[in-house]
């Protein structure tokens, strides 16, 4: 078909495949897809929210070089030149994140309901670099955070979302969560800033049908608990746009990820 009727198809496709105009980059044609697993998530990616699942979070904008992000990145690099160990330059990142960057690690916590909703009513994607502005956050922005201070101090990981069963409260829930994973002595291992019960534990054993046992591995950074917890699957979302190498002009346009 060619004509003004392929055009609206064309359209209609790229609709469908990306959601509503605001949901996604503007130019979506510059951008590689990825659909959830185990991603590696370069500056100027655009990363999928919570919203298309009835959640409250609009897509996230990775503004790497804005200057709320600049105190971390500068403490991450100077992990990178520093002689301490390996995990206990993961540590001291993990404490800097908890303690100086995302200090409101509540979902209920005002700064971060005022921040979502107001970007929801702008129907804009949220630059990362204002919750590190609000210094408010939960397990995703913390997981985005994590995985790029990590690589900004020279450890090389991947951003995860995950279907987790854990025992809470004397309940036992299944819910999405984020985090990363580094790759070190051949193991990978978990790195999470925001929960303590998976941070420092193998993802292999997380991902057993059992989840974490008492004779579980575990690393210098991880805090010993007894509580119930495992990784019953690795999500194929979210969807992240990640830029292209070789952009192209919007006369070229094709369905992204094909």
């Amino acid at each position: 078909m060619n004509g003004p009727g392929r055009g609206v198809l064309l359209l209609w496709a790229l609709l469908a495949e990306v959601g509503p105009a605001w949901t996604a980059p503007k130019d979506p044609w510059n951008y590689e897809v990825v659909r959830g697993g185990m991603a590696d998530i370069p500056p100027g990616s655009h990363v999928e929210g919570s919203l298309r699942a009835g959640g409250t979070q609009p897509d996230y904008v990775v503004d790497l070089d804005s200057p709320e992000f600049q105190p971390l990145l500068r403490f991450a690099r100077g992990q990178r030149d520093s002689r301490a160990s390996y995990w206990e330059k993961i540590r001291l990142l993990l404490d800097y994140i908890r303690g100086q960057v995302l200090v409101g690690r509540d979902y209920h916590e005002p700064r971060y309901v005022e921040l979502v909703a107001r970007y929801r009513g702008l129907e804009q994607d949220v630059p990362l670099s204002r919750y590190i502005g609000v210094s408010a956050g939960v397990c995703r922005e913390y997981a985005l955070i994590t995985h790029l201070a990590l690589k900004a101090a020279g450890i090389p990981n991947r951003h995860v979302y995950a279907l987790i069963h854990h025992a809470k409260n004397g309940s036992y829930l299944l819910e999405d969560h984020g985090f990363t994973v580094v790759r070190h002595d051949g193991e990978e291992w978990v790195v999470d800033a925001y929960f303590d019960s998976f941070n420092g534990y193998r993802l292999s054993d997380l991902r057993g049908p059992d989840g974490i046992g008492p004779n579980s591995p575990y690393a210098p950074i991880a805090r010993q608990v007894p509580d119930f917890r495992r990784i019953v699957q690795i999500n194929d979302y979210p969807t992240v746009w990640i830029p292209s190498a070789r952009p192209r002009a919007a006369g070229t346009l094709s369905r992204p990820g094909l």
